[in-house]
C-alpha cells in the first residue's frame, strides 16, 4: 500500500507544472535570418584607412555555414569616384544555433584621390554593403559614411 501512494503521489506531480521540461521534451526553435551588424566609422578624412567590423548572429535552428563576404561602395552624394568591389573569406566559417561570430574585421589603405590630388573642396557621403553568402541564403547589411578628402594629397595607386 505504502508504494503504491508514493507512486501516486510522483504520478500525481508530474502533471501539476507545465513549465517543467520533461523527458523527451525538445526544446522549441522559432527560425529566423541570420543578424549581420557592421561596427565602422561614419566620418573618413584623408589618410583614414577603411575599416570595418562584420559579425554574424545565427537565428537559424541548422548549423550556418559562412562561404563568403562581398563590399561594395557607391557614392549616395557628392563627387567621390567610386570604389572597387571586394570579395573577402570570413574569419569564421561556421556557426552553430545562437551563436555569434566575427565574419571579417579589415583596415584596409587610406581613402586617397587619382593625381594630382582632390581638389580644394571635395566632400562626399557612401554607401557600403556587405553581402554575406551562406548556407541559409544570402543577406545584406549597410553602413553609411561621409567622406571629407578636403585638399587630400594622397594619390590612389
Amino acid at each position: 500500500m505504502r508504494r503504491c501512494l508514493i507512486l501516486l503521489s510522483v504520478l500525481a506531480a508530474c502533471g501539476e507544472d507545465d513549465s517543467v521540461h520533461h523527458l523527451g521534451d525538445a526544446p522549441v526553435c522559432t527560425p529566423s535570418d541570420p543578424t549581420i551588424e557592421i561596427v565602422a566609422p561614419t566620418v573618413y578624412a584623408c589618410r583614414d584607412p577603411f575599416k570595418s567590423k562584420v559579425s554574424i548572429t545565427n537565428n537559424t535552428c541548422e548549423n550556418l555555414l559562412v562561404q563568403s563576404i562581398r563590399l561594395t561602395a557607391a557614392v549616395t552624394a557628392g563627387a567621390c569616384g567610386p570604389a572597387g568591389p571586394g570579395t573577402y573569406q570570413p574569419m569564421t566559417m561556421g556557426l552553430q544555433p545562437g551563436e555569434t561570430g566575427v565574419l571579417l574585421d579589415l583596415t584596409s589603405g587610406p581613402f586617397c584621390c587619382r593625381a594630382p590630388g582632390c581638389p580644394a573642396s571635395l566632400q562626399c557621403d557612401e554607401s557600403f554593403t556587405f553581402e554575406v553568402t551562406t548556407s541559409a541564403g544570402v543577406f545584406t547589411s549597410v553602413s553609411m559614411a561621409h567622406l571629407n578628402l578636403d585638399g587630400c594629397n594622397v594619390v590612389c595607386p
